[in-house]
């Protein structure tokens, strides 16, 4: 696994060849799905870090002889100083470790949604095999390169435009001259 130093995406190798602004897109409907678990999290994350923080270091200063080890400040006003800050600097650090972990769990689970089932395979720019010319996914099948195993997509919970690859998912700018020119 590889660990990205701000861009979440980036631990994934689906999205090296893509650009930042698409890997946002993708990050931003990924957000949106991800329910309130991914929204709330951080915040909870936050209040029981600070709730920990501003309890637990008052607590240890009185009981553990923690000026032995840390060098404090000898003034009350000075030690209330240090404390709003660490406690604001590890409340801001937690909370964003938090939300970067769970966005790395909700990228992960969309990604592994294409994957094979029976053998862990990516399905992703799999040719898709359909039963006539509608674009149903119940006629639609595909069958992984690895196992061989066939799958209708509806079964496996995908529409066709999931297994496209993630760069080719953008529609162009242009479509609406091309669609005018294809029809004319």
């Amino acid at each position: 696994m590889r660990l990205p130093a701000i861009k979440v995406y980036r631990a994934f190798r689906a999205f090296d060849h893509m650009p930042d602004g698409d890997c946002e897109r993708y990050v931003r409907r990924v957000r949106a799905n991800a329910g309130a678990a991914h929204a709330v999290g951080p915040l909870v994350a936050a209040f029981v870090i600070a709730l920990a923080w501003f309890i637990g270091w008052p607590f240890a200063a009185t009981v553990l002889p923690l000026s032995r080890y840390i060098p404090l400040p000898d003034s009350a006003e000075m030690q209330f100083i240090l404390l709003v800050a660490t406690g604001a600097l590890a409340v801001g650090v937690g909370s964003l470790i938090i939300r970067d972990g769970l966005m790395y769990e909700a990228l992960r689970r969309e990604l592994a949604r294409t994957d094979c089932r029976k053998c862990g395979q990516s399905l992703l720019g799999v040719p898709i095999s359909r039963i006539g010319v509608d674009p149903d996914p119940a006629k639609s099948f595909i069958k992984c390169p690895e196992c061989g195993r066939k799958f209708c997509l509806l079964d496996i919970g995908l529409a066709p435009h999931d297994l496209v690859p993630l760069e080719q998912r953008h529609l162009p700018k242009d479509l609406a001259t091309i669609r005018r020119r294809v029809g004319a």
